[in-house]
């Protein structure tokens, strides 16, 4: 990549190279679906379907040893980006990006700005590749592990954007976990470059929540596996508030729903740990809040939308008096001689519930 004038312009070229190899996997995917491998009865061919799954398997294998040595080549031509070279050293040296010499150039905003988001966009790329793999793969449990490193790194790499939390909702909901998936959107959309993607993937996911409320069917969270959790009927409950508070009109239930949600919570948060998913409980509603005042501003005219901001802050208000109540007199003793001397002493004296809440 010579000098940073040469770089500057080959970065756009690589981008461009991705996004074709990237055009070439979707159209891969498609050349090994079942129903390309059916007779004219339709019978089926299971040996040539499971040659076809084991090339595709191995492209995309092919395809991820790329991607890294790309952002392996991407750390040893433009040294000295911190974010950059901290994502590189989490993968194993390729043999040809090892034999790279990192130098240290002097890079403009401009220049490193490119390169910060051609990494980001190539760690969302390897993110996917690990989740269509494991999406073919039979297997019982699903491994999204590689999947959502990528995804992390991505994050942790260009936090403005939400391209990695809209990837994040998607295996969320193939495990069926609806309130991970619209944590992930609700924060795919409260950024500075919302994914364009996510505001309808959450109206959807809201009209899904609404069509099982009319069956009579609590939405599903996915399972609790320690136990520990929430009960599927707070889970089911706040769900269905938000799917009904995001349309803006006034419903019969508004209030029942709402006492329902902040007096199950208060009673969970006494009985039992409640970390991930307060955290998650509390983001959603600050978010809901966020992203109907963002909506309002598009369409300042909409009785609906300006509803639903309302209905977001009264919620988050509720929410926030809800938790002072569950923690006053825990944070009372706090204040108290004894219990000031002790917080100050690296919070000693904090109790796991109060800790785990002032935490957030």
């Amino acid at each position: 990549m010579g000098s940073p004038w040469q770089a500057q312009q080959q970065i756009p070229q690589a981008s461009q190279q991705c996004e074709v190899h990237s055009a070439t996997i979707q159209r891969v995917k498609l050349m090994v679906l079942p129903t390309q491998f059916r007779e004219g009865g339709g019978k089926r061919k299971p040996v040539e379907q499971r040659k076809a799954m084991k090339q595709y398997l191995e492209f995309i294998k092919s395809s991820q040893r790329f991607y890294r040595a790309y952002i392996q080549r991407l750390a040893s031509h433009f040294g000295g980006i911190v974010e950059l070279e901290a994502v590189a050293g989490k993968f194993q040296p390729d043999k040809i990006a090892a034999t790279q010499t990192v130098r240290k150039l002097q890079l403009s905003d401009e220049l490193r700005h490119a390169v910060l988001l051609s990494c980001h966009r190539t760690l969302v790329r390897l993110g996917d590749l690990s989740r269509y793999r494991e999406t073919e793969l039979i297997t019982k449990e699903r491994n999204w592990s590689p999947a959502v490193g990528y995804y992390d790194l991505a994050g942790s790499i260009r936090p403005c954007s939400g391209a990695s939390h809209n990837q994040l909702a998607v295996i969320a909901l193939a495990d069926g976990n609806h309130l991970r998936a619209t944590y992930h959107l609700y924060r795919a959309l409260a950024v500075d470059e919302p994914h364009p993607t996510a505001k309808g993937n959450l109206e959807i996911e809201f009209k899904k929540i609404t069509a099982a409320w009319d069956r009579g069917e609590l939405i599903s969270s996915g399972p609790q596996r320690d136990g520990q959790g929430p009960g599927k009927a707070l889970l089911g409950w706040f769900m269905r508030l938000h799917a009904r508070c995001y349309k803006g009109a006034e419903f019969a239930e508004h209030d029942e729903l709402e006492n329902e949600v902040l007096s199950q919570l208060a009673i969970d948060l006494k009985e039992r740990s409640l970390e991930g998913t307060l955290h998650k409980f509390i983001l959603i509603n600050i978010a809901a809040q966020y992203f109907a005042r963002v909506r309002l501003q598009a369409s300042p005219e909409s009785a609906d939308v300006l509803q639903a901001f309302f209905f977001f802050q009264r919620l988050n208000v509720k929410t926030f008096f809800t938790l002072l109540q569950v923690l006053q007199p825990e944070l009372e003793h706090l204040v108290t001689e004894e219990g000031h001397q002790r917080f100050r002493e690296d919070h000693p004296g904090c109790s796991p519930r109060a800790s785990r809440t002032t935490s957030l």
